[in-house]
């Protein structure tokens, strides 16, 4: 009993990650275009008018002109747009982000072999894992058959 429990940490031992220090350098880049647009807009052509028995009418617009006319007691007032184009300005950024990463110093071809044979340490660490799990489950049930009368004692109190 005593030589499985010193055989216990070396089975957690042999799954023990793999790790492989590679000195990489990355460098990015970071593009932003500006599209920058001007759109000629043209306004509908609105006509409009309005009658007050009055002296005074204003109608301003800043893309319009009025005409004011004093006729038989009615002032007559009238409001047009002005057939004119108002320059319209667009502006979208677009960002694009690249990286570049490249090795700095060459693998040691121990190093190397270590991660070509990434997959294969995977499976074989899955399959280190399963075993353990199946020892440490012979182990307990081992515990539980050798310590069963006094346990047995422990459920008859209760």
């Amino acid at each position: 009993m005593k030589r499985l429990l010193y055989i216990i940490p070396f089975l957690f031992l042999g799954c023990a990650p793999k790790v492989v220090y590679v000195p990489t350098e990355t460098i990015r880049t970071v593009t932003q275009i500006v599209h920058d647009t001007t759109i000629q807009v043209k306004l509908d052509v609105i006509r409009d008018s309005v009658e007050v028995r009055d002296t005074f009418s204003l109608l301003t617009n800043k893309y319009a002109y009025s005409t004011a006319e004093w006729h038989s007691g009615v002032l007559n007032h009238s409001l047009g747009i002005k057939d004119v184009s108002i320059p319209v300005k667009v502006q979208y950024i677009d960002i694009s982000t690249h990286d570049t990463t490249t090795i700095v110093q060459p693998i040691d071809k121990k190093d190397k072999a270590k991660i070509d044979g990434y997959d294969k340490l995977k499976d074989s660490n899955k399959k280190k894992t399963a075993t353990i799990w199946k020892l440490i489950g012979l182990l307990s049930l081992s515990v539980l058959w050798i310590f069963r009368k006094p346990i047995i004692k422990l459920v008859k109190l209760i």
